[in-house]
């Protein structure tokens, strides 16, 4: 009997339950896009959707998320992409 396709979609095969967060203060951009699988310009997308990411900004204007704001991103990451929830 063949099986049923899936219907959850998966970003470059990383489910949201497989992603580890590393015990870190601070995370680059570029550290948390690919520690989520997902581009850069996602998460600052979703930084004008969610109130709730508010990475700080250094003296050089990078951004600089927290542990609480990773978390954040991956239960999102989770529901949008797994979940099947829009923005909306």
């Amino acid at each position: 009997m063949p099986s049923k396709p899936s219907t959850k979609k998966k970003t470059n095969g990383v489910s949201a339950d497989d992603i580890v967060i590393p015990d870190k203060l601070y995370f680059r951009i570029g550290e948390v896009a690919k520690l989520c699988a997902l581009p850069a310009y996602v998460l600052r997308f979703w930084e004008t959707e969610f109130p709730q990411l508010s990475p700080k900004k250094s003296s050089k204007g990078q951004r600089l998320y927290r542990q609480r704001d990773v978390e954040n991103l991956v239960r999102i990451k989770k529901l949008l992409y797994e979940e099947g929830f829009t923005i909306q």
